[in-house]
Parts: structure tokens; sequence; C-alpha cells
């Protein structure tokens, strides 16, 4: 699964930044993308983020959606967007199997709002991650990954604590958390506390 996030890595980035992708390219795609994953987006929607790249973010979710098998027995999403308030506006366990397509899919992701939020409530959604895979989330033993992909220019400072919340959703789902930074002046120490791992953090010029 790691190999073929990591392409996965590769197509978002392209959209929004040309630099270093190839190196990721060539150390990290072996894998065929024919994983079974539940995969939880979650959008920064922050004041702070700026409409460009929140836009920015959709566009490149469009290109990551369009490499994956989405479907009940494949990759399963559910796309989180926040800033003061956190919001679910796709979610797979709440639609009809002949509704959630990849087309569908696409066409809900580019008409997901820009909330321009007054505070950042990173710890919110990654809370709200953990409670919708506590209650949705596929088994492990399904031969389920796990995944939450965060896209957030690191600046939280409202609602539940980050740290908290990542090694929560970590323990508790096993999922594997990946950090993203968008907007200017990222906060590297905030997209480390969010990831898993200090190499699942990928940064957006």
């Amino acid at each position: 699964m790691r190999l073929c996030f990591y392409l996965w890595a590769f197509v978002l980035l392209s959209a929004v930044n040309a630099n270093s992708l190839l190196e990721l390219l060539q150390e990290r795609s072996e894998s065929d993308c024919k994983t079974i994953m539940d995969l939880f987006i979650i959008l920064d929607s922050s004041g702070s983020v700026g409409t460009a790249a929140f836009e920015q973010a959709k566009s490149a979710l469009v290109d990551l959606v369009s490499q994956l098998q989405i479907g009940p027995k494949k990759v399963q999403v559910w796309v989180i967007n926040y800033g003061s308030v956190v919001e679910t506006p796709i979610a797979f366990h709440n639609m009809p199997m002949a509704d959630f397509t990849k087309e569908r899919l696409i066409q809900q992701i580019r008409s997901i709002r820009y909330m321009n939020g007054a505070c950042t409530a990173t710890g919110d959604a990654l809370q709200e991650a953990r409670r919708i895979c506590d209650r949705s989330c596929r088994g492990h033993r399904e031969g389920v990954s796990r995944v939450a992909l965060v896209f957030t220019d690191g600046y939280s400072n409202c609602g539940s604590p980050v740290g908290v919340e990542s090694s929560g959703l970590l323990a508790i789902t096993k999922a594997s958390v990946f950090a993203v930074g968008i907007g200017s002046g990222v906060n590297t120490a905030e997209l480390n506390t969010i990831a898993t791992d200090k190499k699942y953090v990928i940064h957006v010029d």
C-alpha cells in the first residue's frame, strides 16, 4: 500500500507543484494501485489557506480520484472540509452504491465550497475522521488499508489539540496519516505532528 500511495502522492502534487516529483515517481512507482482502501481526505478551508490554494488542492484531488478504483470492494472515500467548523460533504456510507461512481465523486469534489473559516480546527477534523471510521470503516481482516490525507497550512488555532487527535486517529483506527502543506508559509512542525511519520509529510511550493 505504501508504494502505491506514494505514486498517488505524485499524482496529487503534479497538479500543484512541478518540482521534485520525478524523484518521487522514480523511487516509489512500483505498484499498480489496486489497493483496497478506506481513504479520508481532510481539507483545510480556513482563511489563512486562501482560495487559490484551496482550489489547487481540489484540482489535485480530482487527479487523484481519476487514478483510483472506486467502489464498495475497492477504494471508499470520505472528504472532510473544515475551518472553524467541520463538514463532511462526501461520505461513502451515506450514498447509494449506484451513485458512488468515479464520475460522481469528481463532480462532488469540484463542488466543495471554500469556507474561509475564522479559525483552523484541524484537531476537530481529525476527530471527525476517527468518529466516522469507528462507525463505517471496513475491517482489517478484509485486507483494507486506512489512509488519511490532510491538506493544511499547519496553523491550527482552535478546537481539539492536533497532536492528541492525530495520535488518537492512528491508535484507534490504525490509519496512516499523510500531511500535505498548502498555502504560503506552511508550519512544518505541525505537519510533522499530524503525519504518522516525517516521511509522510509532503510540501507543496
